[in-house]
């Protein structure tokens, strides 16, 4: 036996605690009279002083009262004293929830088997005699035993106790919702205290189906993390006493830290319950003013929130980013990095949020959200220690795109939402009002302006192709026309220097048998002109039956990195005139010559083609 579960132990008690734990362990003393004095030695230690070591002394009396031979049966429920044995029990697991992290004696290992055998009892059989807030009281009571390594241990790879856990916790979850039960009880706030450190330190996968299933599923988890965060976060913003602060900091910064392991969830559904808001939330407590830690270092918890922000918004929909940037995703970031603009890890995090920002730009959706965020973002003072780390500079960059995506954003809701070209791609109809056209009554996303020219797609260009696969390649009508204008608006801005390679491809070539690439990188676009051969592989996901320039139509590969995305998209014209224009340069200029010096050796020519990149002419890209 532990030398703390000894009787002589019973000695270092105050006198009344003395006479209290003798009159309990008298075997002369009925059971009400045993439960009524535990209740009374509990009331003594939750108000000494010191009572984590009062808690301890009390031990030897607590392992009596767990005696596993006094559980009751079942079939005997109603023999003389069994309430009052369970009350007992119950007492003296309330004394060891007084147990703090100095005062964890080994000992407590060797009555654990004693303390899951009760919680157990009244776990399965839902009997709390003459005990409020039940539930909470038993989960607590893991707490001191999880301030030990084996304990932990122990705890986690036990199915039952696992089970227990995930049940437990969805229960006190709805309690606290339905507002029968409060963060600011003390009983409460401990097996909240438990539940974030034994969910921070549960990554055992062979126990992890226990929990779940506990809980009532992996959707059901997924939706109890999310509503945990949710109470914390609420239970945060009134607080205002400090142990009472730094204990809800802690389950805070335990619960974002189990949600970076992905061990009983998967990530997609994490995101789908609704994770993506709170995480944002959170992570900007974090790096709030004033902000209490709980334990950790408050740059870990800043890492640690942005990290699982951006893990978890890797590659996700846009409605996910929309969501982040809403709830304060901007202000986090940057009073977070702004903070400690030396951090190498909250600087590599930051930057992997914003590769997924830049990519989420170019969708209709997320634009004025962004822009609406920026501004506040900006007016965080912290944001000039921001601007001098390594990733100021990105950060200019999104604002400076943003500006000019907006733009874009602008135009295309006053004018081309209700403007629209024909399909059919031999039709020269390529502005005309909305209303003007029929739309394709299978895939409603293309738009003809005749039922001939429906009939010529169809044949012609392969529309029946597109429209059976419709769902894998097309994205919605609105944001599938908002990147087209995009890609346009940026291959006119550059116009120019596109038309200076074209005319070196063609002097180098002698053939037009070219395509663009517009090249998107970190949502910068670079374009060049290449061979078509080159970019075969992604002609066979749009229907131009074309692979030169022709006239009035050019192949053109939309290209995302680090996405790797690429689509393949047509620009018409109404005029073959840019193309004649090009070729006729192309032919006045000697083999070889270097076009960079076009201006320098032949200016005549180079001014020609300034004008051809000047033109206002009709152009948009299927």
């Amino acid at each position: 036996m532990h030398p703390d579960l000894a009787e002589s132990k019973l000695a270092t008690l105050p006198v009344s605690l003395r006479r209290l734990t003798r009159i309990a362990l008298a075997p002369s003393s009925t059971p009400e009279t045993v439960s009524q004095t535990v209740y009374r030695i509990l009331l003594d230690c939750q108000r000494a002083r010191d009572n984590g070591l009062t808690a301890l002394n009390l031990l030897p009396l607590v392992n009596v009262m767990l005696d596993p031979a006094d559980l009751p049966d079942a079939e005997t429920a109603l023999e003389s004293g069994f309430r009052e044995r369970v009350i007992s029990a119950g007492h003296a697991l309330a004394i060891l929830n007084c147990t703090g992290p100095r005062h964890a004696s080994p000992a407590l290992l060797e009555i654990a088997p004693r303390i899951w055998a009760w919680i157990r009892f009244m776990h399965n059989h839902e009997y709390f005699p003459g005990m409020e807030l039940d539930y909470c009281l038993l989960l607590a009571t893991f707490h001191p035993i999880s301030y030990l390594d084996e304990g932990r241990d122990w705890l986690h790879t036990t199915p039952d106790i696992c089970f227990f856990v995930g049940s437990t916790w969805d229960r006190i979850v709805s309690m606290c919702e339905r507002g029968t039960l409060s963060l600011n009880d003390i009983r409460c706030r401990r097996a909240i205290h438990f539940l974030g450190i034994f969910l921070s330190n549960h990554i055992s996968p062979q126990h992890s189906a226990d929990l779940v299933d506990g809980a009532g599923g992996e959707k059901k988890v997924a939706r109890l993390i999310v509503k945990y965060l949710g109470l914390v976060l609420k239970a945060l913003e009134v607080e205002q006493e400090y142990d009472h602060k730094k204990a809800l900091s802690l389950t805070l910064e335990c619960t974002i830290a189990f949600t970076s392991h992905y061990v009983f969830v998967s990530r997609q559904t994490l995101v789908d319950a609704g994770l993506v808001r709170l995480v944002a939330q959170a992570a900007l407590v974090f790096s709030g003013p004033g902000y209490v830690s709980g334990q950790r270092d408050p740059r870990r918890c800043i890492y640690l929130g942005v990290d699982v922000l951006a893990s978890l918004l890797a590659r996700q929909q846009v409605a996910f980013w929309i969501q982040a940037a809403a709830s304060g995703l901007l202000r986090a970031i940057i009073i977070g990095a702004g903070m400690y603009p030396n951090d190498a890890q909250i600087m590599d995090t930051v930057e992997k949020l914003f590769s997924g920002i830049v990519t989420a730009i170019m969708h209709y959706g997320f634009l004025p959200v962004l822009a609406s965020a920026i501004p506040k973002a900006l007016a965080i003072p912290p944001s000039v220690n921001f601007m001098r780390s390594r990733c100021g500079n990105t950060w200019q960059s999104i604002v400076t795109l943003t500006e000019n995506r907006m733009k874009c954003w602008e135009r295309f809701n006053s004018t081309c939402v209700g403007i629209r070209s024909c399909e059919n791609y031999d039709c020269n109809v390529l502005v005309a009002k909305k209303g003007t056209f029929l739309r394709c009554a299978s895939c409603r996303v293309y738009f003809y302006c005749s039922p001939e020219c429906q009939k010529i797609s169809w044949q012609k260009y392969n529309h029946r192709f597109r429209c059976q696969f419709k769902d894998k390649y097309l994205m919605d009508t609105r944001s599938r026309r908002f990147n087209l204008m995009v890609v346009l608006n940026d291959y006119q801005t550059r116009k120019s220097a596109i038309f200076l390679q074209k005319v070196e491809y063609i002097n180098r070539t002698g053939n037009t048998n070219y395509c663009v690439l517009m090249e998107y990188v970190s949502g910068r676009c670079t374009p060049q002109v290449t061979a078509s051969a080159e970019m075969e592989h992604s002609f066979a996901r749009h229907p131009c039956a074309t692979r030169t320039a022709f006239g009035v139509r050019e192949t053109h590969v939309v290209r995302t990195i680090p996405e790797n995305t690429e689509f393949t998209v047509l620009l018409r014209s109404n005029t073959p005139v840019l193309l004649e224009g090009l070729m006729y340069i192309a032919r006045r200029i000697p083999r070889g010559t270097d076009v960079s010096r076009l201006e320098v050796e032949f200016p005549e020519l180079f001014g020609q083609l300034q004008a051809l990149a000047a033109m206002q002419v009709v152009e948009i890209y299927s």
